[in-house]
């Protein structure tokens, strides 16, 4: 049986920030994370957004981490990247297709945006 959660967990993950959502899919034997990362400039006081990323996160049942995939640097835009989170979440993407889906999103997205 299949589960999705939200949660909100603030948390600083490769020196990046994760934003304080962060979603699972939960099925008997494994679950899934997907966090919204974002990168900021380091060298101003205002720390100017860069952009926003997507970790990926797989456990086991006994929520031992098994494997990860980040993705950084995806866009400026919130709305866009979490378009994105819903298409992962919506086809329960494990974090070794990670960056597959989004590379083929992007290049849909780019060659279809005229």
């Amino acid at each position: 049986m299949s589960n999705t959660n939200k949660t909100t967990n603030p948390a600083t993950v490769d020196n990046e920030f994760v934003n304080p959502e962060q979603w699972s899919v939960s099925e008997d034997s494994y679950t899934i994370r997907y966090k919204l990362l974002y990168s900021v400039n380091p060298y101003f006081e205002e720390y100017e957004l860069w952009e926003y990323g997507i970790r990926c996160e797989l456990y086991n049942q006994n929520l031992e981490l098994l494997n990860d995939s980040v993705v950084r640097n995806i866009s400026k835009d919130k709305s866009y990247v979490n378009s994105i989170l819903d298409l992962l979440i919506k086809h329960k993407v494990f974090p070794v297709h990670l960056i597959d889906v989004i590379s083929d999103k992007l290049i849909e997205d780019t060659c279809y945006a005229s």
